[in-house]
């Protein structure tokens, strides 16, 4: 009996961990007019993901990091919404979707760097970690 209340108790503890806020420093293409230090809803922005990797089946993914466009899901004929994404030598940001397509999404300088801290709002980071971010190697 002592192995199951153990067993329950831990379960419990681990959903009230993974509900914490997730904190994830990501580049989103809308700056909004936001200031640096202000929280504002974030929520079906695309958003290219800094500390994820790239898991993509394609040359040089490991060089490249996740991509996703959450306000795209519901349009059906637009195919894939996520994918990998990467800077060119000019500061390009290339996106490579899950379905093949290639997309240039403008230049770096069009982002704003962000920290989640919960499903749909984010923190507006200094535009100093834009540059860091955005070369940041696992």
């Amino acid at each position: 009996m002592k192995t199951i209340i153990f067993a329950v108790s831990t379960g419990l503890a681990s959903c009230a961990f993974a509900a914490k806020p997730v904190e994830i420093v990501t580049l989103i293409t809308q700056n909004y007019g936001v200031k640096t230090g202000e929280q504002f809803d974030y929520s079906g922005t695309p958003f290219l993901l800094t500390n994820k990797k790239c898991a993509l089946p394609i040359v040089n993914a490991k060089d490249m990091r996740h991509f996703e466009s959450p306000n795209l899901r519901h349009m059906k004929d637009f195919g894939a919404v996520d994918g990998c994404w990467y800077l060119t030598l000019d500061k390009r940001v290339i996106v490579i979707f899950s379905d093949g397509r290639m997309d240039n999404a403008g230049y770096l300088q069009q982002y704003m760097p962000i920290k989640v801290i919960s499903e749909k709002m984010a923190i507006k980071l200094d535009d100093s970690e834009l540059e860091k971010k955005s070369v940041k190697r696992n």
